[in-house]
């Protein structure tokens, strides 16, 4: 869990220079930087990879049957090139999420598999596939954190071990 950590805030602070960086319009040097030090971390991943991972969360899915309240549950497309993969992979790019869709995503990392969300009793009960128990740990404990010291701390003494999800 600590490399994961480590890897991941040095993969965001990467990210974050390169999108300064292409703001900026130093689109080369920002070019640069990504392939020599977010590269070697996204090029572990597929385009492919995103809006599939994404789906077994509940975002991008369109809702099957005819639930009683049409909700969208956001948009994850493919990364159109390399500064897309990168910045997708910390939620920026062309990523959309709804409030609803977020909420699945907490309730997936709760569960360990994603349900469609339901207003009616009569709204289809649909489901996706159960998660690796080894990543729903490690999200359930990240996210955890973010409750005990971080952002969500407010929630911190709430009973019942809440999680949290904040930023991007």
């Amino acid at each position: 869990l600590e490399q994961f950590r480590r890897d991941y805030d040095r993969f965001v602070a990467v990210v974050t220079q390169v999108v300064e960086l292409i703001r900026g319009g130093r689109t080369a040097e920002a070019r640069a930087t990504q392939l020599q030090q977010a590269g070697p971390l996204a090029d572990r991943l597929e385009p492919t990879d995103f809006p599939n991972t994404a789906a077994d969360f509940g975002l991008g899915v369109d809702a099957e049957g005819k639930p009683a309240v049409p909700t969208f549950l956001g948009d994850v497309p493919a990364p159109s090139d390399d500064v897309n993969q990168a910045a997708s992979m910390i939620g920026q790019s062309e990523i959309l999420a709804s409030p609803v869709g977020m909420a699945g995503v907490a309730a997936t990392v709760i569960e360990g598999r994603w349900h469609q969300p339901r207003v009616l009793n009569t709204d289809p009960h649909v489901e996706g596939s159960s998660l690796p128990q080894e990543d729903v740990e490690t999200l359930r404990a990240l996210m955890r954190e973010v409750v005990t010291s971080g952002t969500g701390a407010a929630l911190a003494g709430v009973p019942g071990g809440p999680i949290g999800k904040s930023g991007t």
